[in-house]
């Protein structure tokens, strides 16, 4: 299990042109963000936070992938651990791959994480795996 003390983020797909479809991933993502910090560990999801600003202060208006990322960016930095939730569309998913590869540049230990999983995320935050 993933010492407490490490600052995960939690990436998932969000963009759909189905808004059903979106508000299911925004769900998910916070049950999971919602597992893993009853389980004590400090997690940032970009979607559970921008999906309710997008939806509430642009009126549903999206706000478009560079906005986003300008906003999500940084708190990645932030972060020891990335962990991709693997929902539907995660490998498609743009906003991930540009996580990604910031994560890489910013040498952030990458992993992947299934729905409701808290119990396998790895100690190391080694990108060499």
């Amino acid at each position: 299990m993933v010492d407490k003390r490490e600052f995960i983020y939690l990436a998932s797909p969000y963009r759909h042109p189905d808004a059903e479809v979106r508000e299911k991933r925004f769900i998910r993502a916070c049950i999971q963000a919602g597992l893993m910090m009853k389980a004590g560990l400090l997690v940032y999801s970009p979607i559970a936070h921008s999906h309710p600003i997008e939806t509430i202060a642009y009126g549903g208006v999206e706000q478009g992938i560079e906005f986003w990322m300008e906003q999500d960016l940084p708190m990645l930095k932030m972060c020891s651990m990335m962990q991709i939730l693997m929902l539907d569309g995660w490998n498609e998913s743009k906003g991930i791959r540009r996580e990604v590869n910031h994560a890489i540049e910013n040498e952030i230990f990458i992993g992947h994480i299934d729905e409701g999983d808290i119990m396998n995320l790895p100690k190391e935050r080694s990108n060499d795996d």
